[in-house]
């Protein structure tokens, strides 16, 4: 018998050892160990949901909530720091998820543009009354501007944080211009389940250290990340197939630069990288006649090492 083999009835063998032992607990003992069994599954689930995330949700109960939005505070004031009190509104969705489309430092006036006293950390529970957070922004999923111009009104526009960006871990879609102007410092790391990234989503937010894009990204818009300062070498997901205007503009990737799967990448993208070799399959090069082509690798899209735009060679 295998160590795999042994292993797998060793584990079938618990596991009915310990449903035998529930069965006759609960049998016996039923009123005094129904809170106790039930304090076991409830721990026990959610230890499971926390070795399959890599780490422990963060769920947070809401201040008050109505027919259609939850309203929960998800920062503390911290004087010390001088940091305000965050409070978001979250509108609930069909599903019985939630989206956050306003914020604000109090329980009132939430806006849809975030204020200038939002400083420091953010780090954003990943749901509220047990409801996942799916997305952040004002529009809809379908609505999401991946090309052609971003909002400057989304949820935390005008925000200036400068600290550690925590995002929550069951989001699928990041919205126009979310983020942008803030200066966040350490690494940017994207939920796993994230399949769009908007216009402006983090311009001119400063992340250091390298840049992991989760495998189920399939389109990164204009100015995506512009103006952030990711380094190291790029690995694009495989299902990635548009890359906007500028979207890495001003990060500095080098090494090689696997570009098969894509079948659009616009003017700018890889404005200040230092690409050692590109990979790239069948797409057809741009002529070239304007900034704006909507589809194969503009002429200027890719810089390499040397200080040259990559030509579009299969070499």
């Amino acid at each position: 018998m295998t160590n795999g083999t042994s292993q797998g009835l060793f584990v079938v063998v618990a596991i009915i050892i310990f449903g035998i032992f529930v069965l006759i607990s609960y049998l016996l003992f039923r009123d005094n160990l129904k809170p106790t069994l039930a304090n076991i599954f409830t721990d026990g689930l959610k230890q499971a949901t926390c070795n399959l995330l890599s780490e422990c949700p963060i769920d947070i109960v809401a201040a008050r909530e109505d027919a259609t939005s939850l309203y929960a505070k998800i920062r503390e004031a911290d004087e010390s720091k001088g940091e305000t009190e965050i409070w978001v509104r979250a509108e609930k969705l069909d599903n019985g998820t939630l989206k956050i489309d306003r914020s604000s430092i109090s329980d009132d006036n939430y806006t849809a543009t975030g204020s200038t006293e939002m400083t420091g950390s953010l780090i954003m529970p990943d749901s509220i009354n047990g409801m996942k957070i799916i997305g952040i922004g004002i529009r809809n999923r379908d609505e999401i501007s991946i090309q052609n111009g971003w909002s400057t009104h989304n949820v935390f526009f005008n925000a200036k944080f400068d600290g550690e960006l925590k995002l929550p871990t069951y989001l699928t879609c990041i919205h126009d211009g979310v983020f942008a102007n803030s200066k966040f410092n350490g690494e940017l790391i994207i939920p796993k389940g994230v399949t769009i990234i908007g216009s402006g989503a983090f311009k001119n937010s400063i992340f250091s250290g390298e840049l992991k894009l989760p495998s189920g990204l399939s389109s990164i818009g204009d100015s995506a990340f512009s103006r952030s300062k990711f380094n190291g070498e790029l690995n694009l997901p495989n299902v990635l197939n548009y890359i906007g205007l500028q979207a890495f503009y001003s990060s500095e990737f080098s090494g090689t630069l696997d570009v098969s799967n894509v079948t659009v990448i616009r003017a700018g993208a890889f404005n200040s990288s230092k690409i050692n070799k590109v990979i790239r399959g069948d797409v057809e090069m741009s002529d070239g006649s304007t900034t704006a082509n909507n589809s194969g690798i503009h002429p200027q899209a890719i810089k390499l090492a040397n200080g040259s735009w990559y030509d579009g060679s299969n070499d």
